[in-house]
């Protein structure tokens, strides 16, 4: 998610693509995600047979760390049946939302509405965000369903953000 909004941007893009006939993505085999960078969630998927195939530390313009491919046979769940249940009590939706992309709305004058809003979606793991219209704003909630702040937020919100 944070690429596909950095790419929006006209920030960084993949290095290079595959033609359809011969991506794994096309062939439901792979995956682009952010959750490499979180160690937890990376270990799920390794757990779950993904391996991160396009990895050169020592030449970023190959380099996709977000890239993923499942491999059926490195998967310690394939052919499990479900649980019935957790056995874990779940995390809190604070603790799960902290570093989450989000959209939020600001007072153009710092305090009332009265001169128009500011729209942002900030990264908070990323320490940015970046301005944008209504139409984006209605996209980000309705269309991709990112997380928005309810409300109109004080500019505070998104003043600990780099503006991109």
């Amino acid at each position: 998610m944070r690429r596909g909004i950095a790419y929006l941007a006209g920030g960084p893009k993949a290095p290079y693509a595959l033609p359809a006939s011969k991506s794994v993505h096309c062939q439901g085999g792979a995956v682009d995600s952010d959750d490499w960078h979180n160690a937890r969630a990376a270990a799920i998927w390794r757990e779950n047979g993904w391996r991160q195939t396009a990895r050169f530390p020592n030449d970023p313009k190959k380099d996709e760390p977000w890239h993923g491919e499942y491999f059926p046979a490195l998967d310690q769940h394939r052919n499990t049946p479900a649980s019935s249940g957790a056995s874990t009590a779940p995390q809190t939706q604070q603790e799960e939302d902290d570093d989450m992309i989000f959209i939020c709305e600001t007072p153009i004058n710092g305090h009332n509405d009265a001169a128009g809003r500011n729209r942002w979606i900030c990264d908070p793991a990323a320490g940015t965000k970046r301005n944008i219209s209504g139409e984006e704003y209605d996209f980000y909630r309705k269309d991709l369903k990112v997380r928005e702040l309810q409300g109109l937020q004080s500019p505070a919100i998104t003043n600990r953000y780099v503006q991109l």
